[in-house]
């Protein structure tokens, strides 16, 4: 049986422990990315997967921090031919806050 957690619980596991660890694993430098507490509300908020505990929640920040990732990435090689259509665009630091979350990850929100 597992825990349930409140709101409050997710957003401070969210920002203090997962955020920091997905970070490491995907090398991404706390210098130059920045997630808010608005911003892992409003990730949580937007989930179309509705849970108790917090796993989905790590889901949706790796997948939030991959593209931020990949903006670094593109924004370094100006000639890609990648095709991205946010309109949020690489910035140091990059400050994850509730518009740039709502622009990543509209695609997993059912309209």
């Amino acid at each position: 049986h597992f825990q349930k957690y409140s709101f409050n619980d997710k957003v401070n596991i969210g920002l203090n422990y997962m955020t920091p660890k997905i970070m490491t694993n995907l090398m991404i430098d706390p210098k130059e990315v920045k997630m808010t507490k608005e911003g892992i509300e409003e990730i949580i908020l937007m989930s179309r997967v509705k849970e108790e505990g917090v796993r989905q929640l790590g889901r949706n920040i790796k997948t939030v921090l991959e593209k931020i990732n990949l903006l670094k990435q593109l924004s370094e090689n100006p000639n890609h031919k990648v095709p991205i259509n946010y309109k949020i665009k690489w910035a140091t630091p990059m400050v994850i806050n509730r518009t740039v979350v709502d622009e990543l990850f509209s695609e997993f929100v059912y309209h």
